[in-house]
């Protein structure tokens, strides 16, 4: 590194790094090469490895795809922040008056892709689970009573 850097500088390159460790993390954890990882965020893959090795800034663009492509939150990228689970709650006491859909999006919003595909899951297979009960109590009235 340029000894003639300032501690601005060195910042700056310190928080790329950073950045691009959760990048590369993230991509690791789906289990694509660079190449692949690439593809699906529309950048070349010297790019995409100069953002992982903190060599480049992440451009705005690319912190969209991220966000938008792989649900990565922008607090999470840029600073590996969170909610935690007693932020959420705290959260969702306070703003209540703003519904369950908004309280999810809320919830979900602080999951990892992982647990996103977890809950996708459980949603998904209580659905179909309640939605058959009503269809099997509809046809059967005598089991309402």
């Amino acid at each position: 590194m340029n000894k003639h850097m300032n501690s601005e500088d060195n910042n700056e390159v310190s928080a790329s790094l950073t950045v691009g460790q959760r990048v590369r993390k993230e991509r690791r954890l789906r289990g694509m090469t660079q190449a692949e990882f690439s593809h699906l965020l529309g950048i070349s893959v010297s790019y995409l490895g100069a953002i992982e090795r903190g060599e480049r800034g992440i451009s705005s663009s690319v912190m969209g795809l991220l966000h938008e492509q792989l649900g990565l939150s922008y607090d999470y990228l840029l600073d590996g922040t969170t909610l935690n689970d007693y932020s959420i709650q705290q959260y969702l006491r306070e703003t209540s008056h703003y519904g369950i859909r908004h309280n999810l999006d809320v919830i979900l919003g602080a999951c990892s892709n992982q647990e996103l595909e977890n809950c996708y899951d459980m949603i998904h297979t209580y659905l179909i689970h309640s939605r058959r009960r009503k269809r099997r109590k509809g046809k059967n009235p005598s089991s309402e009573q």
